[in-house]
């Protein structure tokens, strides 16, 4: 019996479930076995499947493609009992447990992995497709008529790349991408960036969506009746109702008028005193309040991970109040999240660029006390199983040249990196055919890294 866990980028196991045979597609849209919804995951992934007792996985020609313990595979791939396998953001760990046998009944139907609460989606309203929900879980979300969009909407009214949202913490931005027929938000047109709020209604072309929170529900019935009686379900007009709005109004006015004339009187009544009765409100706020008010400027700037900006507002602060051990501290703590973001982020570049020692060293410098601290750790082990892969497979060169020596230290490289318990096996039986060989007979035996303990 297989066991698949499904691990999201934040580093929670989202799904797991247990087979023993059949066949699984993997993708990030309806019609999939497994759906994986983000936008770095092909519509049609790959495919999980069990051929003659053993699991394999296969790449469906994605665009972004599949590793398999720490390397890219081609083609369909041999799995073993277990294997780390990586699909996009997602983590997907296969174990084979042999005590659970085959007669259990499969846990596999339609898995569609879970999406941060936390997050803000877009339903769709009004038209036939109501009701369709695209959850914003991406950095950057694109919007068009291709499918290479994150959100793809296949309408004549959508351009082929029509906007995109981006999220920074917890502000969603939408940006029109010179679309033929616009992007509104409450049925205005935008020209420029625009912060979504909840309960927003959003157009693009002619398809309309409500942007709410992704652990909040919406009945898409609603919006089609609102739309429907908006759009004429009532003729001719209705003197009645234009008469009580004009009384209504004739009674607004002749009370401000009568609060006009009042609030003069006593303003004249009260000219005499002394203007020092009544100081000013920024003398009423004070500089104390000042400095207040930028630290939670700035505080709310880092949730943002606009850290320049924070440090903007904390070094306003300072200047007002050099002393203030608040906005010292929390200047040196988004002066730390800024430098380890940089520090992420060349990492992830040197990464690209298969320099993966040189990206190692970036990573490990990231402080434990940063909010990408985890984040690093987590591609600093996928680092060390790429490099423990290709020492492997330089030990396995060594062995077909006939160099046990150079074969042994490629191996002990791949182990001091990631556990093998194959491996270990295999360096053993190496010395114990070094030992006979009297220039190698005195090697020092290997013993199992406190990684493996």
């Amino acid at each position: 019996m297989y066991t698949l866990i499904i691990e999201d980028k934040n580093g929670v196991i989202a799904d797991e479930f247990s087979f023993h045979e059949g066949t699984f597609s993997i993708g990030r849209v309806d019609g999939n076995d497994i759906i994986l919804p983000s936008s770095n995951v092909s519509r049609q992934h790959a495919r999980l499947f069990v051929r003659a007792g053993k699991c394999y996985v296969e790449d469906l020609g994605s665009s972004n493609g599949i590793i398999v313990d720490g390397q890219r595979i081609q083609g369909e791939r041999d799995l073993g009992s277990a294997a780390q396998i990586r699909v996009g953001d997602y983590y997907l760990y296969l174990e084979f447990n042999k005590e659970a046998g085959g007669n259990q009944q499969d846990v596999v139907s339609t898995h569609i992995v879970s999406q941060d609460e936390n997050a803000y989606k877009l339903v769709r309203i009004v038209d036939k497709f109501a009701g369709e929900v695209f959850v914003l879980s991406d950095r950057r979300n694109t919007i068009g008529r291709t499918e290479e969009n994150a959100i793809f909407l296949n309408d004549a009214s959508v351009s082929r790349r029509h906007a995109k949202i981006d999220v920074e913490g917890v502000v969603y931005c939408l940006e029109d991408l010179g679309s033929s027929n616009g992007t509104c938000v409450n049925g205005k047109r935008i020209s420029g960036p625009t912060i979504l709020r909840e309960g927003d209604r959003v157009s693009f072309g002619n398809l309309d969506f409500v942007f709410i929170p992704n652990n909040e529900s919406v009945d898409p019935q609603v919006f089609a009746q609102v739309a429907a009686e908006a759009s004429g379900g009532r003729s001719g007009l209705n003197i009645g109702l234009i008469v009580g709005i004009l009384a209504a109004l004739f009674i607004m006015f002749l009370v401000v008028v009568a609060l006009a004339f009042g609030g003069y009187f006593l303003y004249k009544s009260s000219s005499s005193q002394e203007v020092e009765d009544k100081p000013p409100v920024a003398q009423e706020l004070g500089q104390d309040g000042k400095v207040a008010g930028l630290v939670e400027e700035g505080r709310a700037k880092m949730q943002k991970g606009r850290y320049g900006d924070a440090i903007e507002s904390f070094d306003k602060a300072l200047a007002l109040d050099p002393g203030n051990q608040i906005a010292t501290r929390e200047k040196k703590k988004a002066e730390n999240e800024r430098a380890a973001t940089e520090k992420y982020d060349a990492g992830l570049k040197s990464k690209s660029n298969a320099e993966y020692e040189a990206a190692k060293e970036k990573l490990k410098s990231i402080s434990n006390d940063t909010s990408v601290y985890e984040k690093a750790q987590k591609e600093i082990k996928e680092i060390d199983n790429i490099l423990a892969g290709n020492f492997k497979n330089k030990g396995d060169q060594a062995m077909t040249s006939g160099d046990i020596q150079a074969a042994r230290d490629a191996y002990i490289e791949s182990m001091n990196l990631k556990c093998d318990e194959e491996l270990f096996l295999a360096i053993k039986d190496l010395e114990k055919k070094m030992k006979r060989n009297r220039k190698t007979r005195d090697i020092e035996p290997y013993e199992k890294p406190a990684l493996c303990k």
